[in-house]
């Protein structure tokens, strides 16, 4: 089964781009600064109307920024909008990342690491077919961004995810396959010294 599939998408960046991907798995997704990546998250979650082609996907999770969460709430608040089974997965999540002792806290004195530290767990909680993974663990520590990595890698047996990451070794090292994202194509990489070559290249 396919969980993305993707065909002919033209927008004012993006010209022909087709492409599937199955209904589990761990894929990395790597391009130039400003190809589009998050555009493309974008249009996948249903986000951006203005474009053409046609594409099918699953329930997907995506948080595009962290200013998404309301700086007024705290952790604790979101966390009682999930549902039971959601809130379970939330805290065996938790437990595993390491815990943490700020979620009753207000969102806006949160640092960069405690933001991307819940809303990491907050995603990966949520019942979703595709998750979608916007740099979104660059401000981890490393003994986190590890653990957060292994989480993924699990929770992709039965589901898709799509991870964007500044760190390209580690999403080598993880992913089950890579994609480069041009203009006009999203294509298979196999290597980390192709991959920032084609990076590198302007």
């Amino acid at each position: 089964m396919t969980a993305v599939y993707v065909e002919n998408l033209t927008t004012d960046i993006f010209q022909n781009v087709s492409f599937d991907l199955p209904n589990h798995g761990f894929y990395g997704l790597i391009g130039r600064n400003g190809i589009g990546k998050s555009t493309l998250f974008s249009i996948l979650n249903g986000e951006v109307k203005n474009f053409t082609g046609t594409f099918k996907i699953g329930k997907v999770c995506y948080v595009p920024s962290l200013e998404i969460f309301d700086k007024y709430l705290s952790a604790n608040d979101y966390i009682a909008l999930l549902s039971q089974n959601e809130q379970i997965a939330f805290d065996k999540h938790l437990e595993f990342m390491g815990g943490a002792d700020f979620f009753s806290k207000k969102i806006g004195t949160y640092s960069l690491g405690m933001k991307e530290l819940f809303a990491f767990i907050f995603a990966v909680s949520l019942d979703s077919e595709v998750l979608i993974l916007d740099a979104l663990l660059d401000g981890l520590d490393e003994q986190r961004r590890f653990k957060a990595l292994r989480l993924v890698k699990q929770y992709s047996h039965d589901r898709l995810v799509l991870l964007t990451s500044h760190n390209l070794s580690e999403v080598f090292e993880y992913s089950d396959a890579v994609y480069f994202l041009d203009r006009d194509s999203l294509e298979k990489v196999d290597n980390l010294s192709l991959a920032t070559e084609r990076i590198s290249v302007v």
